[in-house]
């Protein structure tokens, strides 16, 4: 039994000579990869360039009054955006509050 592995591991030792060029194989396959990998990267780095001058073109629109003509503001609004509290009356005096007795 001790000579099978003896004969089995003389004759493993060298590997064979391959029957074909690896590196004619592999070159290929390697420069595929990297094909693949730089148009990832490129398609990664122009949705994040669109995604960015879309960002910047959305909020330069809403960054305050710079270059814009001045808006007026509508009646019965405030200068702030918010609504002016008013008496829920028509007329023009300030509305009371009911007198309770006692």
């Amino acid at each position: 039994m001790q000579d099978i592995k003896d004969v089995l591991d003389a004759e493993l030792r060298t590997p064979p000579a391959p029957t074909f060029d690896v590196a004619a194989t592999l070159g290929p396959g390697r420069r595929a990869v990297r094909r693949r990998r730089l148009a990832a990267g490129g398609a990664a780095l122009a949705l994040a360039l669109v995604m960015g001058g879309a960002g910047v073109a959305v909020t330069s629109q809403f960054a305050g009054s710079q270059g814009a003509d001045p808006v007026q503001v509508a009646a019965g609004v405030s200068e702030r955006g918010s609504p002016r509290r008013r008496s829920w009356s028509t007329s023009r005096r300030p509305a009371t509050t009911p007198r309770t007795t006692t």
